[in-house]
């Protein structure tokens, strides 16, 4: 496993509105022995562009991340969002195109923590302790577009502590309101009336501590409960696994 080297990459939320949560995807790695790298001239993967519609952008944007992490090592990104939009969109974006070749395998060797753990090193306790009880939210394009579900709830349920409970399926598998580029502004009240849905449901199970492994959609929620005052913590589940034993 020492000899394991990942470059990381670093989403948009994360960068600008949980700053730790990249840190903390570098030291749970480090702490497994494994060397990684972080290329410093990364910018958005144009998931953001991609869904807007203006997919020249997306193009030039996924250029440069074949460009930026075109070496053999595995890439753990902090958003398995971020990692459902490549490996969905890329296909359609570089098919017969220059990058033909590329992005087959930049979309196989892109990873979620979590799938990374649990499936390329078969690690599913990282040691960890979190004495909360916790709901994981799961979001709807890594859901349906990655196809991860088990992966964060294996590493959850060894976590020290922490009580996972489960939404009922109708309010599991249904959007916070967050939504794709735009829909959170552009449909507000839908978008709203999603949240207190999920929160209302969140509220019922008596957890704590709501976390995901994306943070668009934490803080799509999290927005929803400081206005409305209610009292829930909203935690990357990347933050939980780094929270270490006393």
């Amino acid at each position: 496993m020492n000899n394991t080297k990942v470059d990381i990459m670093i989403s948009t939320a994360d960068d600008q509105f949980s700053a730790q949560t990249g840190f903390n995807l570098i030291k749970i790695l480090n702490d497994l022995g494994i060397e990684t790298n972080y290329p410093m001239q990364q910018t958005s993967c144009g998931k953001e562009h991609y869904e807007a519609g203006d997919y020249d952008n997306a193009k030039l944007l996924g250029e440069r991340l074949f460009k930026q992490f075109s070496g053999s090592n595995h890439v753990v990104c902090s958003s398995s969002a971020w990692v459902a939009y490549i490996r969905k969109a890329f296909p359609k974006l570089f098919f017969n195109s220059a990058y033909h070749i590329e992005y087959p395998v930049f979309c196989k060797k892109i990873h979620d923590i979590t799938d990374f753990l649990v499936n390329f090193l078969n690690i599913t306790c990282v040691n960890n302790a979190f004495p909360h009880k916790v709901v994981f939210l799961d979001n709807c394009h890594t859901l349906n577009d990655y196809g991860l579900h088990d992966e964060p709830r294996v590493l959850l349920r060894n976590t020290e502590g922490l009580e996972l409970v489960e939404l009922p399926n109708d309010v599991q598998h249904t959007c916070c309101g967050w939504g794709n580029m735009g829909f959170a502004s552009d449909f507000e009240a839908i978008s709203t009336e999603l949240a207190r849905r999920k929160v209302e449901a969140i509220l019922a199970t008596g957890a704590d501590t709501v976390t995901s492994s994306d943070t668009a959609c934490l803080l799509h929620l999290q927005s929803y409960t400081a206005k409305n005052k209610i009292p829930l913590n909203f935690v990357p589940i990347i933050d939980i696994l780094a929270s270490k034993k006393d």
